[in-house]
């Protein structure tokens, strides 16, 4: 039977193996007393964890595994900054139709795609966050609740614990970066002396 999708393995059957080849090896590890997990935790506790991650759908994504932290980078920026396409990647537009290329993840070439007005900026308006909805979750041991367990964990590996983050303004940075915002007619750094608001056209300072 010719499969539906040019594609080497089905994702619903891959994420199923991977699952369970996963938990397999953690409930060895528990059962062999080898696997490291909370103190405040039971093996009983546990046990039932993996029971329960066991019954949830994983989204397995197949890629090569990356050497360092700057691949992860690279790849959620394209999400973060410039939107889902960029102009560069548009090759044709017609009355009925566009042309864009993208990188293939499968064959890691660059490929080219054709679809409908419609089609094409349905694509697109389906990447457009949702108004005050947060896109990014970070989750185990990356939330900001769990500071102290990451650290925990990072320390067992030979890590150093992760510091907390001090949120830089947007005038810091240019600073830090060498380029701060100047006045036009002195030159000197702009400083902000009043915040100002405008209420049915009257100034309000702040």
């Amino acid at each position: 039977m010719k499969p539906k999708k040019d594609i080497l393995f089905p994702a619903k059957v891959m994420m199923k193996l991977f699952r369970g080849k996963y938990l397999s090896v953690l409930r060895g590890l528990l059962v062999d007393g080898e696997l490291s997990y909370p103190p405040e935790l039971s093996k009983a506790q546990v046990a039932s964890l993996l029971n329960q991650w066991g019954r949830e759908d994983w989204v397995v994504h197949c890629t090569r595994q990356y050497s360092h932290g700057h691949g992860v980078a690279k790849y959620l920026a394209r999400y973060i900054r410039g939107g889902a396409i960029k102009n560069t990647q548009l090759r044709h537009v017609s009355d009925t139709e566009v042309r864009y290329s993208y990188k293939s993840h499968q064959t890691q070439r660059t490929e080219s795609m054709t679809m409908s007005h419609n089609d094409f900026m349905a694509r697109i308006v389906s990447h457009v966050a949702l108004p005050r909805k947060q896109q990014y979750h970070f989750v185990g041991l990356y939330h900001n609740r769990s500071r102290e367990r990451l650290n925990k964990a990072r320390l067992s590996l030979g890590q150093a614990e992760v510091g907390e983050v001090k949120a830089v303004s947007w005038r810091e940075f240019m600073v830090a970066k060498g380029d701060a915002p100047c006045c036009e007619a002195c030159g000197e750094q702009i400083t902000i002396l009043k915040r100002v608001k405008f209420i049915g056209g009257d100034v309000k300072f702040c």
